[in-house]
């Protein structure tokens, strides 16, 4: 049991789609503590971001509480968090506009046309639905934050975006908003360089957290940049593969390429470039299947599968929430293809794992199809406490694949940040020094050999099935 005042604690918090974690960490990058709530759904409200930390933080012992130095949010996004009143700590609410919401189609194609990429035209396209909405201009334009940014907030009271002022790192700008004739509703405050402090705690907060007097916030950033962070994947031909209940997969790449369907953008180091892949639903896709279809238990699933024949014969579409990377298509839909009466849940959930290492591969061949040129794939995130998914993963694509002493790479990356803020250090020193390999799966050739066929007949599902899934998706709305 730790004792009080043997050091300085930081606090890294990852604010998830379907859940809140907090870790607490040594200066040195050891996690000491750990703590998670889960989100009732998709937060709609600002209180609801609030309401969940509490639950998570509540769980932190006191005693611990009064030797945090400095706390870090990161999270998911782009989530819009409109910050229309604040007086948010009295109880007034902002509805929440999540990254997974689809926009109008007709004001999408608007925003595309106005050059914006896949990634920021749904956040622009969203805001103009919102103002259409709305009718008549607020008084004064309203702040955009993110759900770092909220909780950032609600700590300290300073309005503030958290990021690497990079593009590609936050989702509005003064420029975009002037484009899109939106500057008088909405206005994007000042950024705060991730890994600078933010601010003090208030007494509001300090009451209610717990918090030493001398506690301060610290700039975070999005929950994928906190994981390049954690996966110290800030070298050249480095890949991360973020997996949760959705997936994000990011080369740092040296050279500047624009494969198809993709996201470049500078990255957060000078002279780098960030290719980016974003799937809608890879692990909420296993949590929907296990609880809604086939009550079967998530957690222990690896021993449940570990006897299943790989690979499975049946291919999961893994469209349930439309699709971004690399189709970008809000209509697509899901289902699975090859069932026979002698298939077993088990085999579906199999299937659902490995389709998740086709998409990864998907995105890496088109990385690399691009010039792009990828070394070692790091994974990260609840998918690399898996064993078997990250064997999955190193099968399918013929790779290894690499797994950190901290697989929860978002929190080591948030708290990466809240030492280097404290200390004055340079986060991407510390992030080398405490990024350490702890197991490398290495692929069976023999089953890679049989992933390539199902993995080519994956590659063939969406182009021959793109006019379905619209006639399907004007049939449900038709309902």
């Amino acid at each position: 049991m730790r004792k009080e005042g043997k050091e300085p604690l930081f606090c890294g918090v990852d604010i998830g789609t379907s859940s809140t974690k907090i870790a607490l960490f040594s200066s040195e990058g050891r996690m000491l503590y750990r703590s998670a709530a889960a989100s009732d759904s998709h937060a709609v409200q600002s209180q609801q971001i609030w309401a969940t930390f509490l639950r998570a933080w509540n769980t932190v012992p006191n005693i611990w509480k009064k030797e945090i130095q400095a706390l870090c949010f990161v999270g998911h996004g782009p989530t819009i968090v409109p910050l229309i009143s604040e007086q948010e700590d009295k109880g007034s609410e902002s509805p929440v506009m999540g990254w997974w919401a689809n926009p109008p189609a007709d004001l999408l194609a608007w925003a595309h046309s106005r050059g914006f990429d896949p990634q920021i035209a749904p956040v622009m396209a969203k805001l103009v639905a919102w103002k259409n909405q709305s009718g008549s201009a607020p008084s004064k334009p309203i702040a955009l934050l993110q759900p770092t940014d909220f909780l950032a907030y609600r700590c300290t009271g300073i309005v503030a975006n958290s990021s690497f002022p990079v593009p590609g790192f936050l989702p509005w700008s003064p420029e975009a908003l002037d484009t899109m004739g939106l500057k008088d509703w909405f206005t994007a405050p000042r950024c705060i360089p991730a890994g600078e402090v933010i601010g003090g705690i208030s007494k509001p907060a300090l009451e209610e957290l717990g918090l030493r007097k001398d506690a301060v916030v610290v700039s975070g950033c999005p929950d994928f940049a906190a994981a390049l962070l954690g996966t110290a994947t800030i070298e050249d031909g480095l890949l991360c593969d973020r997996g949760g209940s959705s997936q994000g997969v990011t080369l740092c790449c040296k050279k500047r390429i624009q494969p198809p369907g993709l996201v470049a953008t500078p990255f957060f180091i000078p002279g780098y470039w960030k290719i980016s892949g974003m799937m809608n639903t890879t692990g909420s896709a296993l949590q929907w299947f296990c609880a809604q279809v086939a009550s079967i238990p998530i957690d222990g699933l690896d021993a449940l599968l570990f006897d299943q024949n790989r690979p499975s014969p049946i291919l999961f579409i893994p469209y349930l929430s439309g699709e971004r990377s690399p189709h970008w298509d809000p209509e697509a839909s899901g289902g699975f293809l090859g069932l026979r009466m002698e298939d077993t849940p088990q085999r579906m959930a199999l299937s659902i794992m490995e389709t998740v290492g086709y998409q990864i591969r998907q995105i890496v061949r088109l990385m690399e199809g691009a010039g792009g040129v990828v070394r070692e794939i790091r994974s990260t995130g609840g998918q690399a406490r898996s064993d078997l998914w990250n064997q999955i993963k190193a099968d399918v694509l013929g790779r290894p694949v690499v797994v950190g002493t901290s697989p929860e790479s978002e929190l080591l990356g948030a708290a990466i940040l809240a030492i280097a803020g404290f200390s004055e250090s340079d986060p991407f020193t510390l992030s080398q020094t405490f990024y350490a390999p702890a197991k490398t799966f290495i692929p069976n050739q023999s089953l890679h050999k049989r992933y390539n066929t199902l993995f080519h007949e994956f590659s063939l599902l969406y182009p021959e099935q793109k006019t379905r899934f619209e006639r399907l998706a004007r049939f449900r709305k038709s309902q």
